[in-house]
C-alpha cells in the first residue's frame, strides 16, 4: 500500500535521499513470509510503530 501524498518528482527525491543515506525508514518488525498471518494480526492490532517488513524465505 502506498500514500498519493506526494507528486512523482517528490517520490523520486526521497527515493534519492534513500539511495545518498540521508533518510532511513523506521522498521518495527520484521517476519518471515510464513508468518504473514501474525503480521497481519500485528497490523490490525495498530501495535506497530514503524514499517512492517515481510521477510522473503
Amino acid at each position: 500500500m502506498g500514500s498519493t501524498m506526494g507528486d512523482v518528482s517528490g517520490f523520486h527525491e526521497i527515493v534519492q535521499w534513500l539511495a545518498e543515506g540521508k533518510v532511513r525508514p523506521v522498521v518495527d518488525k520484521v517476519f518471515p513470509m510464513n508468518e504473514i498471518q501474525d503480521a497481519h494480526r500485528y497490523l490490525e492490532a495498530s501495535q506497530q510503530a514503524g514499517k512492517i517488513v515481510l521477510r522473503p524465505e
